[in-house]
């Protein structure tokens, strides 16, 4: 694979990222006052689980942690609802997902994610998260079944990664030009094992 394939692949995951965000900030806001039913949740689940695999992937660790420290957040949150008028976790919620949207935008502007950062700013929120919500436990995995279709919430993170995987091939076939097509299935043929 040629840099500048690579680099572009790069720089269209994380397009996919600030859409990803973007659903996941819709999601959390009005929260407090609303409240978040399972639907809902499932979407936030699928989005923070979906950048926390590409991020992985794509060699963007910071990002990929920080996705998977929002994606534990919103497994306690679908085992044990917030209640009604946490503003401030709503916040610290909406706090979050500033935090992995400037680390895409670091990573997008190619610009090194700083270790202080990550440890003043950033760590803080999703320890304070992590205080006030606790961690996923094991047995939890049960509440984690989607009760719109019955299926556990693995098949339904590996199904909306489908969509975005095939997504993605048919933007590749769709240009006869593109020098990346065995590259493309060849990444598609990763995420999926993964």
């Amino acid at each position: 694979m040629t840099q500048d394939t690579e680099h572009d692949i790069r720089l269209q995951f994380l397009e996919e990222t600030e859409e990803y965000l973007n659903e996941i900030e819709s999601g959390l806001l009005g929260m407090s006052t609303q409240g978040l039913d399972r639907s809902i949740l499932d979407g936030l689940l699928r989005a923070a689980h979906s950048i926390k695999g590409g991020g992985g992937m794509m060699g963007f660790t910071a990002l990929s942690q920080l996705a998977h420290r929002l994606e534990d957040c919103f497994k306690v949150l679908k085992v044990r609802p917030p209640e009604l008028g946490d503003a401030d976790l709503e916040s610290l919620l909406l706090d979050g997902v500033d935090h992995l949207r400037d680390a895409a935008r670091h990573y997008r502007q190619g610009i090194d994610i700083a270790q202080d950062w990550l440890s003043n700013i950033v760590e803080p929120t999703f320890d304070t998260l992590r205080e006030r919500l606790g961690d996923p436990q094991p047995d939890d995995s049960s509440a984690l079944l989607s009760a719109e279709v019955g299926a556990d919430m693995a098949v339904l993170l590996f199904e909306s990664e489908v969509d975005s995987i095939l997504n993605r091939l048919d933007e590749v076939l769709a240009d006869p030009h593109q020098p990346c097509l065995s590259e493309e299935f060849a990444i598609a043929a990763q995420e999926l094992a993964g």
